[in-house]
């Protein structure tokens, strides 16, 4: 099986994309979201693992790309694409909350609503957030998740 070299293509093909690229940001999230794990590990080997993952588990992976973040006084834009290797997820949630640990928050949004983005509102002006993106609706995207981005409200 040529799982590995499917996701390395797939990791630049995300990189090589007009728009909403797979860019540095991306690579922090995926990196920080590396760093909860008793074995840390860098974007590159995180967005591999996830990968392979899915695909021994019969899933249909997915590289979040282009993701970003833009504060307001309480409450966060929210940007980005779904990449995946085969059929946009209908429905996906933002997880969040105040460390990268506790993503205790949830709200429901659209690939649409994740391209033209959304706004995260009920933040505390001032208070480090952290985001993660996870599919919801189609049981063939469940468990590719996004990087872990983060962003701080402040006044406009």
């Amino acid at each position: 099986r040529d799982y590995l070299k499917d996701a390395v293509a797939a990791i630049h093909l995300s990189q090589a994309q007009g728009t909403f690229p797979l860019v540095e940001r991306d690579a922090s999230a995926y990196a920080l979201w590396g760093s909860t794990y008793k074995t840390p590990r860098t974007w590159f080997n995180q967005i591999v693992k996830n990968w392979l993952n899915q695909k021994v588990a019969g899933q249909v992976p997915i590289i979040f790309r282009g993701t970003y973040l833009v504060p307001g006084d309480t409450e966060c834009e929210i940007r980005g694409r779904a990449s995946p290797e085969s059929g946009d997820p209908s429905g996906l949630n933002v997880h969040f909350g105040t460390s990268k640990t506790a993503l205790i928050h949830i709200q429901a949004i659209t690939q649409d609503q994740f391209e033209a983005g959304v706004e995260i509102t009920g933040l505390t002006n001032g208070l480090k957030y952290y985001f993660q993106v996870r599919p919801t609706v189609q049981i063939a995207h469940q468990g590719s998740w996004s990087g872990i981005y983060y962003s701080t409200p402040v006044e406009p």
